[in-house]
């Protein structure tokens, strides 16, 4: 017999050993959603004594506030609940604390001017800087700012933003930054933001003039 909607009325059992035995009495095929996401185990919410939908076990190694979590839980419609949980204000909270953990860390190992590269920062201005033909210095400083890359001939700074740059902690934290240095140089600001969804010859680019 599949398992089905004879299964999910008899959901109003209140313990594990009560499911067991109906499940072994009637010989059913138990729907895969109540199997933990590798398939191993039959997931058992002992909180409320029932069992649960696209759970894990312990060997399933899936963090809840990664990709795919999100994908698993939510289908094609991951998307928006995946941006809508980072957006939250738990979220935000969590992220400032540990970029003041990051910070504090390297303070007392004695690291000045907080630089931080991207997994694929070099590799994208490696390939902007032979498309457009310029020279950009990775390792220019502008009052207390650090840039990904400054180009001295164009009087440009390049800046390569990952996914966090969009949130709005971030993001106003990052206009702030652009404004100083833009007041500072009277420079352009090109902004390169590196959406894994897409190659680096495919990426979306933002240019600032000077004013």
């Amino acid at each position: 017999m599949q398992y089905g909607s004879e299964f999910d009325n008899c959901l109003t059992l209140k313990s594990f050993s009560a499911y067991l035995t109906l499940a072994g009495k009637c010989r059913y095929n138990i729907n895969r959603e109540y199997f933990c996401k590798c398939g191993s185990r039959i997931v058992w919410d002992a909180a409320i004594q029932e069992l649960k939908k696209k759970g894990y076990c312990k060997k399933c190694h899936v963090t809840p506030n990664k990709k795919d979590h999100f994908k698993y839980k939510y289908g094609e419609n991951w998307q928006s609940y995946y941006d809508e949980y980072h957006k939250s204000p738990h979220m935000q909270k969590i992220y400032r604390e540990k970029g003041m953990r990051v910070v504090k860390d390297k303070i007392a190992r004695g690291i000045t001017g907080f630089i931080n590269k991207g997994s694929r920062e070099t590799e994208i201005l490696d390939y902007y800087e032979k498309l457009w033909g310029i020279k950009i210095d990775r390792d220019f400083k502008v009052s207390k700012y650090f840039p990904d890359g400054y180009c001295h001939e164009t009087n440009t700074i390049y800046e390569v933003y990952e996914y966090h740059h969009l949130f709005p902690y971030y993001a106003k934290k990052d206009k702030m930054r652009q404004a100083a240095i833009q007041d500072k140089l009277n420079c352009n600001f090109v902004i390169i933001y590196d959406s894994r969804e897409h190659s680096i010859e495919d990426l979306s680019i933002d240019t600032h003039e000077n004013y």
